[in-house]
């Protein structure tokens, strides 16, 4: 299973810490406060119902009937006075009948006093009972207002949590996001440098911990760009200073040649082989050359191109018949003078390492179209096609002097030029098959 990125990862973590640290903040707000006003709720009544039952008790020894000193008190807060005498009660209101009333909270009350928090019919109650001189005197008190303000509150201080958690979540990401930009750049660095591009630079990040990052990348690209300046410059150098002797040489093999028919056929054999060793290096030279001229920042000449008429024209060029081209004429926007030379370096390499071109097929794949070149070889070994893109690879069956290898390098560095993806495999006719994706518009 794939793990989460970093960005997530801190997200979460910002997230998973703000929610716990507003869940345990909330929880003990939640549980102090409950405790504190249900404390209060209850000390009030108790005080409350103590005045009453020593005001009942007053009245009823000056002579007053029991209804009579019930009705003198107070209701505070939807209170409910009761009195019992005997196995007689007398109330104010019936708002709770005295059979409801917990038999055990009675007994208890009439010995010694006693309080209770119940629920009847569904809703809380806070019942205080105290013993008279011959009587009973309880009073009840309705909790729902207090239930209410700590249910309220609660969902309160959870809305504050979730807000807390998301909140949390939000910093996560932004500073996360924060952090990864001089990442994010290094990488878009990175992949430009890969693709080609040597004069990619980060910007300074104006962070004392975060510029070095972009110093030492930029100074790695610097070097980077200068070595393969100089490498460039040192292959077009040498093959320059070896194009006049080596033209000289071919010069002389030509005469040679030329004379073959006088000598004797060991030395005509000799010179036979002089001269295809010297047009081997001489093709190389020019390979050479090509490669090192190739650059990231090569002028591209964007231009309409038909994909099949160019392939066409590079088969006739090598001196085979266009039948072997089929598919729909598809034009690209494209450099022609680079798509030719992938184009011909291709067929040039089917026909001298791949047994002959078989076949060229166009197809069209949307935003781009792909060119199939299948020879009539073996095929390419699935190791070898993972470097025969490098300069001086061939395949063991290959002639030793039919190329120096630089072929399919030279093919890569033209497709690249122009944004072309280039990739090996076998061909449905048995053979190799090469083939070239081309985007249909201008990739800048």
């Amino acid at each position: 299973m794939k793990s989460l990125g970093l960005r997530w990862r801190v997200t979460i973590t910002f997230a998973i810490l703000s929610l716990s640290v507003a869940a345990i903040v909330s929880g003990s707000t939640y549980a102090v406060a409950s405790l504190y006003l249900s404390s209060q709720r209850t000390d009030a009544a108790i005080t409350r119902a103590s005045l009453d039952a020593r005001a009942v008790a007053a009245s009823l020894r000056a002579g007053a009937a029991p209804g009579e000193s019930l009705a003198q008190l107070p209701v505070v807060d939807g209170s409910q006075p009761m009195l019992r005498i005997g196995e007689q009660w007398f109330t104010s209101t019936v708002a709770v009948p005295p059979d409801l009333l917990p038999a055990s909270l009675l007994d208890e009350g009439a010995r010694t006093g006693a309080q209770q928090r119940v629920e009847i019919a569904g809703e809380p109650y806070l019942i205080i009972a105290m013993p008279l001189d011959t009587s009973l005197f309880v009073e009840v008190f309705p909790l729902r207002t207090l239930d209410a303000t700590l249910t309220f509150g609660g969902w309160g201080l959870v809305a504050v949590t979730v807000l807390a958690g998301a909140l949390g979540a939000f910093l996560g990401w932004y500073v996360a996001r924060r952090l990864l930009v001089p990442v994010d750049q290094l990488g878009a660095g990175a992949l430009a440098l890969a693709e080609g591009h040597l004069d990619a630079r980060l910007p300074d990040a104006g962070d004392p911990d975060l510029d070095p990052i972009a110093h030492a990348f930029n100074e790695m690209a610097e070097a980077v760009q200068a070595r393969i300046a100089r490498e460039q410059r040192f292959a077009a150098n040498v093959s320059h200073e070896l194009r006049s002797p080596m033209t000289a040489i071919s010069g002389v093999t030509d005469l040679l040649e030329e004379r073959t028919p006088d000598m004797a056929p060991q030395d005509a054999k000799i010179v036979d082989h002089l001269a295809r060793q010297v047009r081997r290096l001489s093709r190389m030279l020019v390979d050479l050359l090509e490669i090192s001229r190739m650059g990231a920042n090569e002028h591209i000449e964007t231009e309409p191109v038909d994909v099949r008429a160019l392939a066409a024209q590079v088969v006739r060029a090598q001196g085979l018949s266009d039948d072997i081209v089929i598919g729909p004429p598809a034009v690209v926007s494209t450099d022609g003078r680079h798509l030719e030379r992938v184009f011909d370096n291709i067929a040039r390499n089917a026909q001298s390492h791949g047994e002959g071109l078989r076949a060229v097929s166009v197809a069209d794949q949307g935003p781009a179209v792909a060119v199939h070149f299948d020879d009539a070889g073996p095929g390419v070994d699935p190791e070898l096609a993972e470097r025969i893109f490098e300069p001086f690879v061939r395949g063991e069956a290959a002639d030793p002097t039919s190329g120096a290898g630089l072929g399919m390098a030279i093919v890569l560095e033209h497709a690249q030029a122009i944004a072309a993806m280039v990739s090996v495999g076998t061909s449905p006719l048995g053979g190799a098959r090469v083939t070239v994706l081309i985007p249909r518009a201008d990739p800048s």
